[in-house]
């Protein structure tokens, strides 16, 4: 059975790797089992069906909240910096698989909040925008030696600190009790 999603996708549900019985029992417990196709390489969704519950990515979420506090509380500002971008990014893919069923394949905080921003007929205000485009550096900066110059800073982290709080208090805000 094919439908269209929110996020403009057209979902076609694996019978063979994901039977009725199974999809009830997963279905039940908010796990996803879908397969997203699309017209172009960009736009698709999974490359695999779904059986990660949207819980464990807003678990994970947590933690990485979690490590980013505590590293930029004990001078760790590159780390702090890398896990804030983290738990941006896990907890709008939790949030989109409970929404959707479905999360996209990209890293850009930028991009998973537009799609949430679609899938929930909400604007993302400007500086939580913004926010989420700088956590974007720090996906690669902080963990490669080579890929900047300097090491970070004490206020790189704490604004990388700051937009994370920003992007969950989007969430929390628009989708209510799912962050």
């Amino acid at each position: 059975m094919n439908r269209p999603n929110p996020l403009g996708r057209v979902e076609v549900r694996l019978a063979m790797i994901c039977p009725a019985p199974l999809r009830c029992w997963l279905q039940r417990r908010g796990v996803g089992c879908r397969f997203a196709v699309s017209a172009t390489v960009k736009d698709i969704t999974l490359s695999s069906h779904e059986f990660v519950s949207y819980e464990v990515w807003i678990r994970k979420a947590l933690r990485f909240r979690e490590y980013a506090e505590e590293d930029l509380r004990s001078g760790r500002y590159d780390s702090a910096a890398f896990f804030a971008q983290q738990a941006a990014e896990f907890l709008l893919k939790g949030v989109l698989i409970k929404l959707t069923g479905s999360r996209p394949l990209t890293h850009a905080v930028s991009e998973l909040l537009a799609y949430l921003a679609k899938a929930l007929g909400r604007p993302v205000p400007e500086d939580v925008a913004r926010c989420a485009e700088a956590l974007e550096t720090h996906y690669i900066q902080a963990r490669y030696p080579d890929a900047r110059l300097n090491e970070y800073k004490k206020w790189e982290a704490e604004e990388a600190v700051r937009c994370m709080d920003a992007v969950w208090g989007y969430v929390r805000e628009v989708a209510g009790g799912l962050a």
